[in-house]
């Protein structure tokens, strides 16, 4: 089997690895029980506690670099690398193994975009955390970080090619949040710190 092929379905099945449901059943919490009922840090983070939301967040990342990174040392090519970051937030956000119902595969994304551009996932991830740290709004925060990427990557005039995968990307982040989205613009949305 090509690596065109191999490497986007190795990356979807370990995508599709929950470890926010892994982590929480270790402390005996059931995740679809539990809060949001999502399988995501951040039904972790709030319900489990912070460091093993901090610890899924960390797995989910690897989750999407740890194919990439094994591509680009077999010579794929970028675009391939991409889509197999992308192969990897699919099945975050739906496994097969969970009956392809995921979390919303904000982690996932941010090593995806850190491995194609870490300096744009430094840019985006800053203006989000500093965003967050001064308003205690995540979706704020999220809204902030959809509208920095793609405006970062047309500046450092990246592949269109890739340019379209990560606006795919950012689409489907989109896509898994508009319920947090909608919750925030009617005022409901609780703020993490306070």
């Amino acid at each position: 089997m090509s690596k065109e092929i191999l490497f986007p379905i190795l990356a979807y099945l370990l995508g599709s690895i929950s470890f926010a449901h892994i982590i929480a059943k270790t402390k005996g919490v059931s995740l679809r029980e539990t809060g949001s009922g999502n399988l995501g840090t951040a039904n972790v983070f709030t319900n489990v506690g912070k460091i093993y939301g901090v610890m899924v967040c960390l797995c989910d990342i690897l989750k999407a670099v740890i194919p990439m990174f094994l591509l680009k040392i077999v010579g794929g090519s970028d675009f391939l690398i991409a889509v197999t970051g992308l192969s990897a937030i699919i099945g975050h956000d739906f496994p097969i193994y969970f009956k392809f119902k995921g979390g919303k595969g904000f982690g996932t994304s941010l090593g995806v975009i850190g491995f194609l551009s870490p300096i744009t996932l430094c840019i985006a991830a800053f203006s989000s955390v500093i965003t967050i740290f001064f308003t205690n709004y995540p979706t704020l925060g999220l809204l902030i970080f959809l509208v920095l990427t793609p405006i970062s990557f047309v500046i450092l005039r990246v592949d269109f090619a890739i340019f379209l995968v990560v606006c795919a990307v950012l689409l489907l982040l989109m896509a898994k949040a508009i319920p947090n989205f909608k919750l925030f613009f009617r005022g409901g949305e609780r703020k993490i710190w306070v």
